[in-house]
């Protein structure tokens, strides 16, 4: 019994020390006041307090039940004699309880340590995912700069994209069942702006081109022709249209240099592919108007890209129509460029060769022309690798002919590194890209495997280089396939290509975009061609290695170039053309005369060396047979059955065309050629120079006396050194001018001289 109650007073002892030690002194609660219930709130703090020492008395209950029981062990042992030799039960007792007291204590910092050791290891968990984010944030941040720069560049371009659109272009038609839509400009115009594209860019509706600004690269005559002919004038059989459709003065001989042959033929329109429907002439001033424009935009720093879908009609010729194309706004608009820019490189991805805009940049090493096209047994039958230019212009025409099946792997791998290097070497200031849709899966024409996306990388591929960039139109007969590429490539002028929708929005043509009424167009199952033997291969390989042998950049002398002339300077230019009086006419009647009698053909002698080839010297020189010219020449290869046919000379008019060419104002001069009564003039001025006050007179005209031909011809020797006159004297003789004799003019009976 002592033992117990000895034992109990040191528990209570100790667990009043221990008790003192966490809690304090327990105040003394204060003695109710009288008439008062005795009960009083507990603060929070004493109610922490309270709970704190209830958890601990239970804890001390605790150990307190386990003394007992190791006291009621030791009893047991004291009373079976086990433990008689042993120490004092009572210390035992009291060593047992301080070492449950000091165990618990322990346990109790331990698991306060692990707590801040888990508290410490989870702040240094978070640091370390700070300092990782914080380094994931620097490099998003470095990447977001990087990414909002190209961001801002590319918005820069989107708000800079000039979009040139004449509503009138949907309105003509080359004829019904013909392959040439211009209905689809309209088309693409209008899905355009279902996708609200319309407001990113700057919209204009082109100035329709004149007949002067034809003429930059046409002949008089040729726009002479197209402003006055119309479907009225040709008649049913194949040959009384032809005929009609034939320049009456046969142009100077020109040389060919894809025949190798020069041509001397007058036609313009030929066959089916060039109907003279009405309208013609508008059309074609609409599209030359719209690439002249997008020129001069460019030219003038307004723009960064300019776009011209009604554009891109490359086959036509200087003084001929090709291939569905009438005027070759293409090289009206890089003539334009050339005021401002020292080079410009032409691209064409259309199916068909480019071959009227090489043609016309031959000679020049100022334009680079680059065509991928499908070569063989296809219009135009030209667009060799071995076609690279000629004089100062060799090497500048890059031709990459290709097979049928070409996709979008094969066409970017040629593509690719051919403009890349072109651009490294040729360094051009200027990029006109004719983005012709013929070239996609599916076309009527085309034969080649091309989706939307891989012929919309030609335009991505240019514009990441911020170069100005021209995108003109071009071919295209699968009509809604050409309105999804040229509507999907505006967007990537604009940089959206990415957020724009691939399910077509509502528009006035939605129906003729089913079934998938989707922007896109796949590709078929047509075999690749080009990869055979590493056809491809060697194609790329060849344009390298020309594009390796040309020298740097050439460099142009540059010159400010007026944009008008003296008289619309000065305003001395008459809005009305002045009336031509009896002079006027009796100067080109003689002037007319003297032009006709040209000889047919002549036989200059060859200036070529004798290493030179056989492909140079009659490039070099002109051809000595007729035969040879009707043989070659006045052959012309169809767009639409790719069938070369046979072209009868003009002199050869059938009675419908004859009767119809009278009808239309021309005459007979004898030589069995039809000819026109007076010659076109388009360039006149209202002003004139007054040598007796020298001054520039405008708005008056002082009639001359009548002069003869004869005296003409005297004055204009007059003009002439004296040792210059004999070179310079014309001898007319049977047809024929010859040059170094006294002139002689015979009265040939036609009213002509006097």
């Amino acid at each position: 019994m002592e033992a117990d109650y000895a034992m109990r007073k040191l528990m209570d002892k100790e667990n009043e020390r221990l008790r003192t030690q966490l809690f304090g002194k327990t105040k003394k609660q204060p003695k109710p006041r009288e008439g008062g219930s005795g009960a009083r709130h507990m603060t929070s703090k004493e109610m922490i307090d309270a709970l704190a020492k209830a958890d601990w008395e239970d804890r001390i209950g605790d150990v307190h039940q386990e003394v007992a029981e190791r006291f009621k062990q030791i009893r047991r042992d004291l009373k079976a004699g086990e433990a008689a030799e042993k120490a004092d039960p009572l210390k035992t007792a009291f060593e047992f309880a301080l070492k449950r007291i000091a165990q618990a204590q322990q346990e109790a910092k331990r698991a306060w340590g692990n707590h801040q050791k888990a508290e410490a290891a989870a702040v240094k968990k978070a640091a370390a995912d700070a300092k990782k984010a914080a380094l994931a944030a620097k490099r998003a941040d470095a990447e977001a700069k990087k990414a909002g720069k190209a961001k801002l560049r590319s918005a820069r371009a989107a708000r800079r994209v000039t979009y040139y659109y004449d509503p009138d272009t949907g309105a003509y038609t080359y004829g019904l069942g013909h392959l040439m839509k211009p209905h689809r400009v309209s088309v693409t115009h209008e899905l355009v702006n279902a996708y609200d594209m319309l407001g990113q860019m700057h919209v204009l509706k082109p100035r329709r081109a004149t007949p002067e600004s034809m003429t930059a690269f046409h002949t008089d005559e040729y726009i002479h022709f197209l402003n006055r002919v119309t479907a009225r004038d040709c008649g049913r059989d194949d040959r009384s249209r032809i005929q009609m459709y034939a320049i009456i003065s046969p142009p100077p001989p020109r040389t060919s240099f894809f025949s190798q042959r020069p041509t001397r033929t007058g036609l313009v329109l030929v066959g089916d592919d060039n109907p003279a429907f009405e309208g013609v002439f508008e059309f074609c001033s609409i599209s030359a108007g719209g690439s002249i424009c997008a020129s001069e935009r460019i030219a003038d720093g307004s723009a960064d890209i300019a776009i011209n879908w009604a554009g891109g009609l490359h086959h036509a010729k200087k003084r001929e129509a090709s291939g569905f194309c009438y005027i070759n706004d293409i090289v009206l608009g890089i003539l334009e460029l050339l005021r401002t820019y020292p080079r410009v490189l032409y691209i064409d991805i259309d199916c068909h060769h480019g071959d009227g805009v090489e043609e016309a940049f031959y000679t020049t090493d100022r334009v680079m022309t680059c065509s991928f096209h499908k070569f063989g047994e296809y219009f135009p039958g030209t667009g060799t690798q071995e076609d690279r230019g000629r004089g100062k212009g060799k090497g500048y025409s890059i031709n990459v002919p290709l097979k049928d099946g070409i996709t979008d792997e094969a066409f970017q791998s040629v593509f690719d590194p051919i403009i890349a290097k072109i651009l490294e070497v040729y360094r051009p200031s200027a990029v006109v890209l004719q983005c012709g849709a013929d070239s996609l899966a599916g076309d009527r024409l085309g034969c080649f495997n091309i989706t939307m996306e891989g012929h919309a990388h030609c335009v991505q591929f240019l514009r990441k280089y911020n170069i100005p960039l021209i995108l003109l139109g071009g071919g295209g007969y699968t009509v809604k396939n050409v309105v999804r590429v040229w509507a999907y490539e505006t967007a990537c002028a604009l940089g959206i290509e990415a957020d724009i929708d691939p399910n077509l929005p509502w528009n006035s043509y939605f129906e003729w975009f089913g079934p998938r009424y989707r922007l896109e167009v796949l590709e078929n199952n047509m075999e690749d061609l080009n990869v055979r033997d590493g056809l491809l291969d060697k194609i790329r390989i060849t344009a390298l290695q020309q594009l390796q042998e040309l020298a740097p950049a050439p460099s142009v002398g540059m010159h400010d170039v007026p944009r008008e002339s003296i008289g619309h300077h000065l305003g001395l230019r008459s809005d009305q053309v002045r009336a031509r009086d009896a002079l006027d006419s009796r100067l080109a009647q003689h002037a007319r005369y003297v032009y006709d009698l040209q000889p047919e053909s002549d036989t200059p002698s060859s200036t070529s060396s004798s290493s030179t080839t056989t492909s140079e010297k009659s490039w070099d020189s002109n051809s000595n047979s007729d035969e040879d010219d009707d043989e070659n020449d006045d052959q012309r290869m169809s767009i639409l059955t790719g069938q070369y046919f046979d072209v009868p000379p003009p002199y050869e008019l059938t009675t419908t065309a004859a009767a119809a060419a009278a009808a239309a104002g021309y005459g007979d001069l004898g030589l069995g050629l039809a000819r026109r009564a007076a010659k076109r003039r388009f360039f006149q001025s209202g002003a004139r120079w007054d040598e007796t006050v020298e001054d520039v007179v405008a708005k008056r005209y002082y009639p001359m006396p009548p002069m003869s031909p004869m005296s003409i011809f005297r004055n204009m020797q007059s003009m002439c050194n004296s040792d210059e006159r004999a070179k310079h004297a014309v001898h007319i003789r049977g047809g024929r001018v010859e040059r170094g004799r006294s002139i002689e003019i015979e009265k040939r009976g036609r009213g002509l001289v006097e």
